[in-house]
């Protein structure tokens, strides 16, 4: 993700060893060698606290908004390619890209994290600055929970069109067939429509259809 001089780049905990899971380069910077990764915010943000948890866990995903905001999808698993795995909350943590501050961070409620939950991507509703909506899918448990930045809270949406398809899960990359069972992961929003809403399109990973939804089904809690 690109905002201003800076191209943000995750890099999730998949395995022990990374010392900074969101970090950015420095687009200025025209020296010929590899750049190096700068911590986001701050190294702190990635050091551990008492609770043996840091302010960034392991994000996949991020966007920018017009409001200068950085969303970042915390997946909240550290060592996921390893046999020892550590599990946090998933969450969202938004910052100020004008100050490079926390502007806040909403942890997903238990309710809406199921056991083999994986958040891996989200698309950002900006119409209004302040009634912001956030779209996170769950490509482990199909379904995508639904944000809002002026309420502070959050509902999950499930539907039969987040699941994979059956008969897209088998895969096959240089003589190596596997079975690949990832629910939805493809995630992107459209400008506002004349009604306001904005189009959602989404696939699974293992799909061979694209989906679409407006936005006005997805806020409506009701449905949730």
């Amino acid at each position: 993700e690109i905002f201003g001089d800076r191209l943000f780049v995750t890099v999730p905990r998949w395995r022990t060893g990374v010392p900074a899971s969101l970090n950015y380069v420095n687009l200025k910077d025209n020296s010929t060698k590899s750049p190096k990764l700068i911590p986001y915010p701050s190294w702190a943000a990635h050091t551990p606290g008492p609770d043996g948890k840091p302010e960034i866990v392991s994000p996949f995903r991020i966007r920018a908004d017009k409001c200068a905001r950085l969303w970042v999808l915390d997946n909240g698993k550290i060592g996921n390619l390893e046999n020892n795995t550590t599990k946090f909350l998933p969450s969202i943590i938004i910052y100020d890209l004008k100050t490079d501050t926390l502007l806040r961070k909403y942890v997903f409620p238990e309710d809406q994290v199921k056991e083999e939950s994986g958040f891996a991507n989200i698309a950002i509703e900006d119409t209004d600055c302040d009634k912001t909506y956030a779209y996170a899918g769950d490509l482990g448990k199909p379904a995508v929970v639904v944000y809002s930045w002026e309420k502070n809270e959050s509902w999950r949406i499930t539907h039969h069109f987040f699941h994979p398809d059956p008969l897209a899960c088998d895969f096959s990359v240089k003589g190596h067939n596997f079975s690949w069972t990832d629910a939805i992961f493809g995630i992107g929003i459209s400008a506002p429509n004349p009604d306001n809403f904005s189009t959602l399109y989404f696939h699974p990973m293992a799909s061979y259809n694209e989906f679409a939804v407006s936005t006005e089904y997805l806020r409506n809690v009701s449905v949730a």
